[in-house]
């Protein structure tokens, strides 16, 4: 165990996994870090957990007032044991009291009569039943255990964290980037270094593979990594323009996989008229107003070397950051924006670029408000790239191809009451690279996609708007789902699916299913002596050894991984009414990559899959917008209508 500080401790270990592959039982293993809250009494963790508030404990009521609801947030939940009675029962922490210790009493006595009933405080109650426990701070709240009618309140000193639970990685940036960085360090590894710490997991003596469950069934197991052979795909050519204006092709280089947007335009830029700028931090000098002011300017001259023509902002307005506590606040800046500009200029603004001092939660009150009550053009339709060449799995001339992207986005295992976000990405064809977002809410937890069929197909109506052809094949990227979930996949969600298309006449599209997985624990290094500290390539693929004996299914490494040890994406073919060859299908994978409109190299993941992760962390983002409001999101199409088929999430 290390200390990473805030009253966590991180943890190497490992993750394992079997999986059934064509080459028999394989045992898959991965190094592992992970962050537990240290297990010390509650008031320590406090301090040490939100160390920059400097705790004054003989202050404690404003404190915890003006922080109340992040420690709150920081304990419900949590499993604690008290420290005043000698037994080991475990409590869950359901809230704190309003009240101080001090301030709270309760009636005690019988039913039978025996001992009276009397009122008596908290303190006094502690004092009497437990003479050895010390209450220091009489002042501080106390931790709500139990529910309904058996509420036990206890003392924040008498209360100490169960070893062993987890803190999620994602919090900890927020929280503390020191932690973060240091907890990072020991998570991100060279290749090198990771394949030497799963080696030396597997061999140690009385280790993992020495159990006597092993031994007693007779199973063998080799402690040396699997040896596959692998192919490695050249990438595609791109079109971009030239400084003159012109598209033309360009090769990438096949190590980096990265093209220059120096000496090159986006191949399709846009105008931007219509826009302000909004910062959250009122000026505390004229230098401060210099700087934003700088930025904007640099912010105009690139996008205009980039190929978008951008003009000056109509208006820019200064607010508070306590403005983003709410989305009240957020509406009524916002709105002020909207008149600003109305009076300078007629026209709709196309985008309102927020500046914040500093990351701030009220991120997700900007986007719900902005893009579900002003209607903004987020992101106005152009495109940054797209391959030289059409994939040759398709008929360019005949064939009208849709692809989607679907995934469930689901709350924190914490919270109980928000719903899942489901969302699915179309693409028009054969550009690659212009995708119409739909979300949708339903049942917390739940994996299936409910209404896939219907949001498809209302997908398949705006595909036929826009190039007055419905799509003759489907190919569907689905993202989140284990093994155990393709049954799940195959015969509700595409059965679904298959069912909406039939109430359109004389529509018979064919379709390709794929499961995109990201969450498995199947690692690949270079086998090559001397060259275990470089990634594997991109463009480098497996579908030998190490995948399923009868299924269609293969390992794509698309990205160079500049950082840590390259994780391949596990792609499953579950239906195919295409009969793709794998190596097409590969290649068609691959060159999608390239197309993501945020980099000028290939991603990890195919874009629909990827554009509906964006899209389900922004549904997460108006749901969490919408809760202090007391709203229950609408099931559906929370975008203004004017953006709503625009790739606003970007």
């Amino acid at each position: 165990m290390e200390r990473l500080g805030c009253g966590l401790l991180a943890s190497e270990g490992f993750q394992q996994s079997l999986k059934l592959t064509s080459k028999g039982l394989v045992l898959c293993f991965d190094y592992s870090v992970m962050a537990f809250r240290d297990s010390i009494n509650v008031r320590e963790y406090l301090s040490e957990h939100f160390h920059s508030w400097k705790f004054d404990y003989a202050n404690g009521p404003n404190t915890f007032c003006k922080h109340w609801k992040k420690i709150v947030k920081a304990l419900v939940g949590l499993k604690v044991r008290v420290t005043h009675r000698s037994d080991k029962s475990i409590y869950a922490v359901k809230g704190l009291t309003d009240e101080s210790a001090r301030d709270i009493s309760f009636t005690v006595g019988t039913p039978d009569g025996e001992q009276p009933t009397r009122q008596i405080s908290l303190l006094e109650y502690f004092r009497e039943r437990y003479s050895k426990a010390v209450i220091e701070h009489e002042n501080l709240p106390c931790l709500k255990f139990g529910k309904g009618k058996r509420v036990n309140y206890v003392p924040i000193e008498l209360c100490k964290l169960v070893e062993g639970q987890r803190f999620p990685k994602d919090d900890l940036s927020d929280l503390d980037k020191q932690a973060d960085r240091k907890l990072k360090g020991m998570s991100v590894l060279s290749p090198e270094k990771r394949k030497s710490k799963i080696n030396g997991m597997v061999e140690q003596k009385h280790g993992l593979l020495e159990g006597e469950i092993r031994i007693n069934f007779g199973i063998y197991v080799t402690t040396s990594m699997t040896t596959v052979e692998f192919g490695v795909m050249e990438p595609p050519k791109l079109k971009l323009r030239n400084l003159d204006g012109y598209v033309r092709a360009i090769d990438v280089d096949k190590e980096k996989c990265q093209w220059n947007l120096v000496i090159n335009l986006v191949v399709e830029g846009t105008s931007l008229k219509h826009w302000a700028v909004v910062v959250f931090n009122y000026p505390d000098s004229p230098k401060e107003v210099d700087l934003v002011m700088l930025f904007v300017q640099n912010l105009i001259r690139r996008c205009n070397t980039l190929g978008l023509h951008m003009e000056d902002p109509v208006c820019t307005i200064w607010a508070s950051m306590d403005e983003l506590e709410s989305t009240d606040s957020v509406t009524r800046v916002l709105e002020q924006v909207q008149r600003e500009a109305h009076e300078t200029n007629e026209s709709n603004l196309q985008l309102v670029l927020c500046v914040m001092a500093h990351k701030h939660t009220g991120y997700r009150n900007i986007k719900w408000v902005s893009e579900t009550k002003i209607g903004i053009n987020a992101k106005l339709g152009g495109s940054t790239v797209e391959p030289n060449d059409q994939p040759s799995l398709f008929d360019e001339a005949a064939d009208h191809v849709m692809l989607i992207g679907a995934n469930v986005n689901h709350p924190p295992p914490s919270d109980s009451s928000s719903k899942s976000v489901v969302v699915v990405a179309s693409m028009n064809w054969p550009a690659a690279n212009k995708y119409i977002p739909r979300i949708s809410y339903q049942k917390n937890r739940l994996e299936e996609i409910k209404m896939f069929g219907s949001i498809c197909l209302e997908l398949i109506k705006c595909y036929e708007n826009i190039n007055r052809f419905k799509p003759n094949k489907l190919v569907i990227f689905r993202d989140g789902v284990c093994e155990g979930q393709f049954d799940m996949v195959l015969n509700k969600e595409l059965l679904d699916l298959k069912d909406e298309l039939r109430k359109i006449d004389n529509y018979h599209p064919t379709i390709t299913l794929i499961v995109a997985q990201k969450r498995h624990l199947t690692r690949l290094f270079r086998a090559a002596h001397g060259d275990d500290e470089n990634n594997i390539r991109p463009g480098m693929v497996v579908d030998t050894d190490i995948v399923h004996p009868s299924q269609f299914d293969f390992y794509l490494c698309s990205h160079c991984g500049s950082m840590g040890t390259s994780k391949p994406t596990h792609y499953h073919v579950l239906w195919d009414d295409h009969k793709f060859s794998p190596e097409k299908l590969q290649q068609f994978i691959y060159h999608l990559c390239f197309t993501f409109a945020k980099c000028s190299k290939p991603v990890s993941l195919v874009p629909p899959i990827y554009y509906a992760d964006r899209l389900a962390f922004r549904g997460r983002l108006y749901c969490d917008a919408q809760r202090p409001l007391g709203e229950s999101p609408s099931n559906r199409n929370p975008a203004h209508s004017d953006i709503k088929n625009f790739m606003y999430f970007i």
